[in-house]
């Protein structure tokens, strides 16, 4: 008969292992990015523990006979010709590495080897109200964009329940793809007499500072990515994201990057925007209406991040976000192709932006402004800045030449 896999626990990595004889076992899990500095009063258990965190984990991932490992190693391997399932005996270890504690969740990085091959997944797990609400909706987003735009800019999900563990604290979690290799970046403070420059951190090398090129393309492939899943007809829209949350991380290779969306908190409409099944030309004008706002409020929040994630919230210059406009069509383009939406949307949208007057469009954001909570730090920075900010944008739009 054969064994059961072993399960082995560890915090960031192999050099530091975690268990049920470890003091830490029974502190509490950080319900922050800060980590727990203090002690328990004798005879007293916080409401989650990190041996709660990992018992509920290994509990999940063997659930049903190992099913959602068996679901993530198999659909993993989609691409691969001849592939066929494993079976609970094939899977000889697996590892859990708590590797964050982030505002809504607590990811861990799965290893397992099977049949002599290593495979990788990312454990999302929620253990507050919030979080629980959040990740349900998080699966059931990046679920449904994957399939419908099969494309390469968000990581895949591959099972999702709650915890089954005889702890009571029931966690929430899913099983998902693993991005080997991509980072999470901010802008920082190098010298005080320089501007701001974009930084990759790498936990397991040294980081690194991006050229402007580089920063660059980050902006072009962020915009595109989140231009590609608006629905022009629907006005469906990823949001809320924000480049201080790490909502994109980037892959550096032979200097070039790569950049990936990982998380889908929410996606809907963000304003109403009347629909009529009569006029033609209504329903047009509805798009481009649509369009104009999704724009403005992408062009705006791109300009946005804190100082090494956590620090002073900074409005981004210009220079690093030239290529914002052409990643923006880039994804149009796409998204017309995936929606169905007449391929010519990107001309008529640059023809309809550029007959605003600055003045029109200032109107446009106040509108986009109400979004915001009215404490909200982003708001005296837009205040600030937007006459500038739409001056540069209309100059970018009139210069970008539409690609057929």
């Amino acid at each position: 008969m054969h064994s059961k896999p072993v399960f082995s626990y560890y915090l960031s990595d192999l050099e530091n292992p975690a268990g049920p004889l470890d003091p830490l076992w029974e502190m509490p899990l950080p319900m922050k990015r800060t980590e727990f500095t203090g002690s328990l009063e004798a005879g007293t258990k916080p409401a989650i523990t990190y041996g709660d965190y990992f018992k509920e984990a290994a509990d999940f991932l063997s659930n049903d006979n190992y099913a959602p490992l068996i679901q993530a190693v198999y659909l993993s391997r989609k691409n691969f010709i001849g592939r066929k399932n494993i079976k609970p005996q094939d899977i000889d270890h697996v590892w859990i590495f708590l590797v964050k504690h982030g505002q809504f969740y607590h990811p861990s990085k799965i290893e397992l080897t099977c049949s002599n091959i290593k495979y990788r997944f990312v454990l999302n797990v929620a253990a507050t109200k919030a979080g629980k609400a959040l990740l349900n909706n998080e699966f059931f987003n990046l679920n449904k964009l994957s399939k419908e735009i099969p494309l390469d800019f968000l990581p895949r999900v591959f099972a999702g329940s709650q915890g089954i563990g005889a702890s009571s604290c029931f966690l929430k979690m899913f099983i998902g793809e693993w991005l080997d290799d991509f980072h999470e970046f901010h802008f920082s403070r190098l010298r005080p007499d320089e501007k701001e420059r974009i930084v990759l951190w790498n936990f397991e090398a040294e980081n690194t500072v991006f050229s402007i090129e580089q920063t660059r393309a980050v902006f072009y492939h962020a915009a595109m990515i989140l231009t590609t899943y608006y629905n022009p007809l629907s006005h469906e829209q990823i949001f809320p994201w924000h480049h201080a949350a790490g909502d994109f991380v980037v892959r550096l290779q032979n200097n070039q990057v790569k950049v990936k969306l990982i998380t889908v908190r929410g996606y809907k409409a963000l304003f109403h925007i009347q629909n009529s099944d009569e006029d033609q030309s209504t329903k047009e004008l509805e798009i481009l209406d649509g369009v104009l706002l999704f724009f403005l409020n992408l062009s705006i929040r791109m300009r946005f991040d804190r100082i090494d994630g956590v620090n002073d919230l900074i409005w981004v210059d210009q220079l690093s976000l030239d290529d914002v406009v052409p990643g923006f069509f880039a994804g149009l383009s796409l998204s017309c192709l995936a929606h169905r939406v007449d391929p010519e949307l990107p001309s008529f949208f640059k023809e309809y932006y550029l007959s605003h007057s600055i003045a029109e469009l200032e109107k446009l954001v106040d509108l986009i402004m109400e979004i915001y909570h009215p404490n909200a730090p982003e708001l005296p920075l837009i205040r600030q800045n937007l006459e500038d900010h739409l001056t540069w944008l209309s100059k970018s739009i009139k210069a970008y030449k539409i690609k057929n």
